[in-house]
């Protein structure tokens, strides 16, 4: 993607600066989304703009100011097609597809990883340095009123979240070390298989409500399955991506008068710093 210079420069936009660090994390974001629209719409998979990415596109045409990532919502069944095919077109490029075990890490959504960037960012209390990203998260159906299901999911990811935060633990004795993470690898690859079985056996349109990896209460999602049931697309920081076409029900729903600007208190970035990789 080709950006003009004056892109990179800071500026002010609803009376908040942001500054050239925060572009430079931006346009790096950009060129992953793309990547994303452009192998969706070459095998004809949907994805979706959504959270704060969608309301940026509707409100801003662009990043909401004070916002510093993007968000991509895919049915799940396009969403394992997108691994497959993305790994294997993409075997030696630098962004990098994470998802199941990758690097040690569980996920059961994607994380798509530029390996060429350096991002520094003040909300993380390791202060370490890692790479400039973006979350696809699976969508599936499930009904308000599916209480057995919503019990199954919750002690799932109850489960699933302990033993990923073990993984964390760095030990330092290399036996125990290696012990460990044969052991919570095992595990939390048993407890993926169990999320992806959720999502397949609840198919994307199935009910009227929709749900996404890995929000856990009922009460985080108002989409409902009209919502998505057709596409369009809206400009976002120069170039148009596909979002939902009755985003007015969606965002209401979610924001309630998401037009408005919320209290300049509430406008917090965590002032990232992004670098290319040498």
């Amino acid at each position: 993607m080709e950006f003009p210079q004056n892109y990179f420069c800071a500026e002010v936009r609803d009376d908040f600066e942001i500054p050239a660090m925060m572009k430079r994390a931006w346009a790096a974001e950009l060129e992953v989304l793309s990547v994303i629209a452009d192998v969706c719409e070459r095998h004809h998979l949907q994805y979706f703009a959504d959270y704060g990415t969608l309301l940026g596109a509707v409100r801003h045409k662009g990043f909401i100011p004070w916002d510093d990532d993007i968000d991509v919502v895919m049915p799940f069944p396009d969403f394992l097609k997108f691994v497959e095919l993305y790994r294997k077109e993409s075997a030696d490029k630098p962004i990098k597809l994470l998802y199941g075990l990758d690097d040690s890490c569980g996920f059961h959504y994607g994380k798509l990883v530029d390996r060429r960037t350096i991002v520094k960012s003040s909300f993380r209390q390791d202060k370490s340095l890692y790479s400039v990203w973006i979350d696809i998260f699976p969508m599936y159906s499930m009904d308000d009123d599916d209480d057995l299901a919503q019990a199954k999911i919750d002690k799932i990811l109850h489960y699933y979240e302990k033993t990923w935060a073990c993984m964390c633990v760095n030990y330092r004795n290399p036996v125990r070390k290696l012990c460990h993470l044969l052991f919570n690898g095992r595990m939390l690859k048993h407890y993926m298989k169990k999320i992806n079985g959720i999502m397949s056996e609840h198919a994307y349109g199935s009910t009227k409500r929709i749900r996404f990896a890995p929000v856990v209460s009922r009460k985080l999602c108002p989409a409902q399955n009209d919502h998505f049931d057709n596409r369009i697309k809206l400009e976002f920081a120069g170039y148009e991506f596909y979002a939902p076409k009755d985003y007015d029900a969606y965002l209401t729903g979610m924001y309630g008068d998401y037009m408005k600007l919320p209290p300049e208190e509430q406008r917090i970035n965590h002032k990232i710093e992004a670098y290319w990789a040498k």
